[in-house]
């Protein structure tokens, strides 16, 4: 391998390393990866030192060869040194093109800045049902109605066959605002966040179905906690609780976003 090439390799690897751990320390991991695997990435940014380390003392040595190699080329190997090196220039080609391929990640991630999903990475609608989604043996029924997140609303809804027993609950719930086409112009919004079992790939949007006075103005994308009832409607033949936040600033709340944004079933 030319030595350029061999000194490309090394930059890229320590680029990898350098991408892994800065992620990491600022948090920002987590918005590719569920929580639960952050460690393993721990590994792989030590591995990637570890990696270039070797690969530039092997570069180092090679340098060192082709210096001693160099004293002692004489006039006669000409020929078969311009030769080799115009063999190497035709297959060099093609190692560039694989370090670009590998390389060019590295250069995204950098470049453009990390954030997690919103509503542009939603296709389709929002879920209201966890049909698709493994849930685990996690139970929620007895859990305090008030510190349920969404996911754990909705998986609540689905283990009971009575919906009309969610009349009146109270909840409080953060969210970002959805709407789907039938809720432009209304004030009806669904209060959202993606579910992710292992990384960005397997992300998936839930939402609850929020009515507020004034829903018509929320943002798209902004954050924001409600708190309301439930009141279970019925429309378009499909029964399903709507949350009906309180009035005013005590219903709807404009929030950060959370640290984790995203939730685990």
């Amino acid at each position: 391998m030319p030595k350029a090439q061999r000194w490309a390799q090394v930059i890229i690897l320590a680029a990898m390393g350098v991408y892994f751990t800065y992620s990491l320390l600022t948090g920002n991991i987590t918005n590719y990866i569920a929580q639960k695997f952050v460690w393993l990435t721990w590994i792989a940014a030590g591995l990637l030192f570890v990696l270039a380390a070797l690969a530039a003392q092997s570069a180092l040595r090679e340098d060192a060869h082709d210096h001693d190699h160099d004293h002692d080329h004489g006039d006669h190997e000409a020929h078969e040194h311009a030769h080799h090196h115009a063999h190497a220039h035709g297959s060099g080609i093609g190692a560039w093109v694989a370090l670009g391929i590998v390389a060019l990640p590295v250069l995204l991630g950098f470049a453009v800045p990390s954030s997690p999903l919103d509503s542009r990475a939603i296709e389709g609608d929002v879920s209201s049902d966890l049909g698709s989604i493994t849930t685990g043996d996690a139970q929620v029924i007895g859990t305090d109605p008030l510190r349920r997140n969404v996911l754990e609303w909705i998986r609540a809804f689905t283990t009971t066959s009575d919906l009309s027993s969610f009349n009146g609950q109270e909840a409080n719930v953060v969210g970002f605002i959805y709407r789907n086409p039938a809720m432009d112009g209304t004030d009806q919004f669904m209060v959202a966040r993606f579910v992710m079992s292992c990384c960005v790939a397997d992300a998936q949007a839930i939402g609850l179905t929020v009515e507020w006075p004034g829903g018509a103005d929320l943002a798209k994308d902004s954050w924001v906690q409600v708190r309301g009832t439930f009141q279970v409607e019925t429309a378009d033949g499909m029964t399903r609780p709507v949350l009906m936040a309180y009035e005013g600033a005590d219903g709807v709340t404009p929030v950060a976003q959370p640290e984790h944004p995203y939730l685990y079933p």
